[in-house]
């Protein structure tokens, strides 16, 4: 009897790799590799963060304020990143993975007592993330008025304020009745009273007093609540 030849037919080789393959696409949908690279985006946002936090407390304790002026400026400048822009209080100044710098906001005041620095995690699904942020609708600012729940998701704030509520300056309700403002959008930007201690309705902007800042921005006047 003749002994068969060593090796493998044509269907053995299109059956181990078809195995393969399989084995494969399990392994990646299993590691998801874009996933992956996201929550490390996203970890090293809060790392970067949580540094920003500290340095600024640090400057507080050097200072008495939070930076202010022509130093926020240089910090919200995205030619100073990885540069020693506020050292010494950090030597290397971070910003976002994807480029441009974290949002730093801190309060409308000479000398500042709050800040909070915001960012966007890619995972909208982050524990981190206060539930039912999405829901707030997209005009809920939690900035300067120019910051909403599509433009951030997590954020870190000085002790006495929470990165996730609205603050407002004292300078808007001034001389004023806290009533809510809207601000046109033509030629010649003007404010009008907006349904005063009732509703603000539905305008794109609405503000607390006539100077239209975008500080003074309110987000009730766009999701039908009463206005604050």
């Amino acid at each position: 009897m003749k002994l068969r030849e060593k090796g493998f037919t044509l269907v053995e080789l299109l059956i181990v790799m078809a195995i393969l393959a399989f084995i494969v696409v399990g392994v990646l949908m299993t590691l998801n590799p874009i996933a992956q690279t996201n929550k490390g985006l996203d970890a090293r946002r809060k790392s970067d963060l949580n540094r920003i936090k500290i340095s600024f407390e640090d400057y507080f304790s050097d200072k008495g304020c939070y930076p202010t002026g022509d130093l926020l400026v240089s910090l919200n400048n995205e030619s100073n990143c990885q540069t020693s822009v506020f050292s010494p209080w950090l030597t290397n100044w971070p910003c976002d993975p994807n480029g441009g710098t974290y949002n730093i906001i801190v309060e409308e005041d000479d000398c500042p007592g709050w800040f909070k620095i915001l960012t966007n995690l890619n995972n909208r699904s982050d524990g981190d993330i206060p539930e039912g942020w999405y829901t707030l609708g997209e005009y809920y600012y939690v900035g300067d008025g120019t910051i909403s729940t599509n433009d951030v998701n997590y954020g870190v704030s000085s002790t006495n304020v929470n990165w996730f509520e609205r603050e407002i300056s004292e300078r808007c309700y001034q001389d004023f009745d806290g009533s809510c403002y809207e601000r046109s959008t033509g030629p010649g930007v003007s404010c009008q009273l907006d349904f005063p201690g009732d509703y603000c309705g539905d305008p794109t902007n609405c503000y607390v007093n006539r100077e239209c800042l975008s500080f003074c921005q309110v987000s009730c006047c766009n999701n039908g609540l009463p206005c604050e």
